[in-house]
């Protein structure tokens, strides 16, 4: 996937999360969290829309990706739901191409961002005992701080990234495969 693919994701997940006041999520994770942590496990990247439904029965309609007519013409679509993580709502989205998935993200949107940090620590330590050192990098995007972790395995990728806005911060996560199909 280019940056660009999953900025427009990131994008649409801005827009499907839209909470009205800034909240704090719980720092501690249960054992329903840890579960969503490695979705990957139970659902599996190259699933159809059909199959991530039956594990996902809260998963909502296929639609473009992105709000893109351009990008359904080249096979693109997302389907996402409400899940609870962290003791908070958090979005979690499904990207498929040609019916077939390649990624799974979760956001915690509108978050405090001292708690956005610390879970995106969390978060980091979480995935490196598992999958080992993470691809670290910081950067602006558009004139705010983003920080990122990245971790590859043989067929996919982890992707963790705190994005800090002026009064909230932006905490997504997830897997994709190396090269959409």
């Amino acid at each position: 996937m280019t940056r660009a693919a999953f900025v427009l994701i990131l994008s649409s997940f801005a827009a499907g999360c839209m909470p009205h006041q800034i909240r704090t999520p719980s720092l501690t994770a249960t054992p329903a969290d840890e579960k969503y942590l490695l979705l990957i496990q139970q659902v599996p990247l190259d699933l159809t829309y059909e199959e991530v439904k039956k594990q996902i029965p809260t998963l909502g309609k296929k639609l473009p990706e992105g709000g893109s007519d351009v990008l359904q013409q080249q096979g693109l679509t997302e389907a996402s739901t409400k899940v609870s993580l962290f003791n908070s709502e958090a979005l979690l989205e499904f990207n498929f191409k040609n019916d077939k998935l390649y990624s799974t993200f979760f956001s915690l949107s509108e978050i405090d961002c001292d708690a956005s940090q610390s879970l995106y620590q969390q978060l980091q330590k979480f995935y490196s005992s598992r999958f080992g050192k993470a691809s670290e990098e910081s950067e602006t995007e558009e004139g705010y701080p983003r920080e990122g972790s990245s971790w590859s395995t043989k067929n996919s990728s982890i992707i963790l990234e705190n994005n800090i806005y002026d009064n909230s911060c932006t905490l997504s996560w997830g897997f994709q495969t190396s090269q959409p199909q």
